[in-house]
């Protein structure tokens, strides 16, 4: 007898779906060559250390039972089946322990598993190998996910073909396109589609090494950068570089990003030098009088008094406002917005191309720093009394419907609204869209199914499914901080 679990994808078709987060996935058990039926229990087998997982039981109508998480599930009657059948599902997530704040994310790839037992007499059986996959406090990255998080986005970085992924990253976010993405309510679910586009294309990453093997990327998320923390281990040349006296950024010999690109001509902007080689001045908004040491100081645009985002912090974004219009926007001349502040402000700490909208995704550190904004959007859906995942719910995106292709505010344009396309993923470069749109649609997923090629606004709020409980639903991301939860009256 064998036993065979197939999760994310019963198929067989996709390659690396054995990686979850905190939404529950679906996954299907069944024993093969088996000389009569059995009955098994189903546990956590993690290595010590390592990432933990929680099963749900499938309800009436083919969904997990978000009543009924549980470290086990025990009973499963495997029947004894021809061949491609006498498959019995359940779902399967990382483990978030909601009555302590404790989450077991994995450390390593596939270091936590699913133990198939034998009911009767208690015998391990079978360990499916998987992983709990979720982005992670770029200060806590082991040494390993630290090198494979910049040896793929080297990868995509060094890519020269006519299929440039970091090159048409940029492009995405040039001075044409800034209308489309910022200074509306778009702006997050925007930039949250772009994070993962990204994402989806370092877990595609395989790479030959020197002893022939072909090593996968499939396991690593893009980690974000905590803006209101010091960041004493993250702006060094082991990682994301130390600038020298001129502010061009130094990395170790050893490190991956060495020979990193900007994929910008060697011009300067003012005094603001946009490349090829990184630059990244430890300034705020490149200004000499108003330097910093991130090694040892908070982003000061949030405690310098020179600054016009002073002391804005991490609950004033979280609680200030409790409506999704105030909390990206904020009232114009009052508290600022998220877009304004923190973003902008993490944004201009700096010198270089990360402080200019147009060139801010030719320095690394852009996606780590909107990983951090994501992830407080995200922290204000979950916290935000209602639970803001609710696409249809104005105070959860306040642009309801379709946007138009007339008219004079660019609030009330296409791409705003909840039921838009995204570009540039719709392919949509008729005006007032930006003019290029040939990057083609948005990347499947191995683990996921959504948002598929064209995806809707809509679809950025509810990300993993929470407010529908579907799991289609679902785009595959989770942060280490941020739990599965459910308003009370939601479930019924």
């Amino acid at each position: 007898m064998t036993i065979e679990i197939r999760i994310n994808d019963i198929s067989r078709n996709k390659r690396n779906t054995d990686y979850i987060g905190w939404s529950p996935r679906p996954a299907w058990i069944r024993q093969v060559n088996g000389n009569s039926d059995i009955f098994i229990d189903l546990k956590n087998n993690g290595l010590l250390g390592g990432g933990e997982i929680t099963f749900f039981p499938v309800d009436t109508n083919d969904l997990p039972d978000m009543l009924s998480p549980s470290d086990e599930l025990t009973g499963i009657n495997l029947v004894n089946a021809p061949q491609d059948e006498g498959w019995v599902k359940f779902y399967v997530a990382g483990k978030f322990d909601q009555n302590t704040g404790d989450s077991f994310p994995s450390s390593k790839d596939k270091d936590t598993g699913i133990g198939v037992y034998n009911s009767q007499n208690g015998n391990l059986i079978y360990t499916k190998e998987l992983m709990v996959r979720v982005r992670k406090n770029v200060k806590n990255l082991s040494l390993d996910e630290r090198r494979d998080f910049l040896e793929a986005i080297m990868f995509l970085n060094t890519r020269t073909s006519s299929n440039h992924p970091w090159k048409n990253f940029q492009d995405m976010h040039v001075g044409n396109t800034g209308n489309e993405i910022h200074g509306r309510s778009c702006f997050l679910p925007w930039h949250r589609m772009y994070l993962l586009n990204l994402e989806r294309l370092i877990q595609n990453v395989e790479i030959t090494q020197s002893n022939g093997s072909i090593k996968s990327y499939a396991h690593v998320t893009i980690p974000y950068w905590d803006f209101f923390d010091v960041a004493s281990n993250v702006f060094v040349r082991s990682f994301a570089g130390n600038p020298d006296s001129a502010g061009l950024i130094d990395f170790n010999a050893n490190n991956p990003l060495v020979n990193w690109s900007t994929n910008l001509t060697g011009i300067i902007q003012g005094n603001i030098i946009l490349g090829p080689k990184l630059y990244r001045a430890q300034l705020i908004g490149n200004n000499s009088q108003l330097p910093w040491d991130p090694q040892s100081q908070v982003s000061p645009v949030y405690t310098h008094p020179s600054t016009s985002w002073a002391h804005r912090t991490e609950r004033e974004t979280i609680y200030q406002y409790s409506d999704y219009y105030h909390f990206n926007n904020g009232p114009g001349n009052g508290v600022p917005g998220l877009e304004q502040s923190p973003h902008g402000g993490a944004h201009v700490s700096w010198g270089g191309p990360i402080s200019l909208i147009g060139f801010s995704p030719a320095d690394p550190v852009f996606f780590m720093l909107h990983c951090n904004v994501d992830r407080l959007w995200a922290t204000w859906q979950w916290k935000t009394a209602g639970y803001r995942f609710d696409p249809t719910d104005s105070d959860s995106y306040d642009r309801q419907g379709t946007g138009s292709r007339t008219g004079q505010q660019i609030s009330d344009l296409i791409g705003n609204y909840t039921e838009d396309t995204l570009w540039p993923w719709d392919g949509d470069d008729q005006h007032p869209r930006p003019p290029q749109a040939n990057w083609g649609n948005f990347p499947d997923s191995n683990v996921a199914s959504a948002p598929g090629p064209i995806p809707k606004l809509k679809q950025a709020i509810d990300y993993h499914g929470q407010h529908s409980q579907d799991p289609d639903d679902c785009l595959g991301f989770d942060y280490d901080d941020i739990p599965l939860d459910y308003p009370t009256g939601v479930i019924v």
